[in-house]
């Protein structure tokens, strides 16, 4: 996924385009996943990390 999103991020400056960046995290352990946000506004399907005990 870095990779391809580097290249595009190569074509878009080629191309005059605005800057790409993207971040990517790994994370191990428990998680709760879901859907995020508000039913008439943006919905994610996202993943977090429960507070720590």
């Amino acid at each position: 996924m870095a990779q391809a999103a580097h290249q595009v991020a190569q074509t878009m400056r080629a191309e005059g385009g605005n800057e790409l960046a993207v971040g990517m995290g790994l994370h191990y352990g428990e998680a709760v996943v879901g859907l995020v946000g508000h039913p008439t506004r943006q919905v994610n399907y996202t993943a977090v990390r429960p507070a720590s005990r």
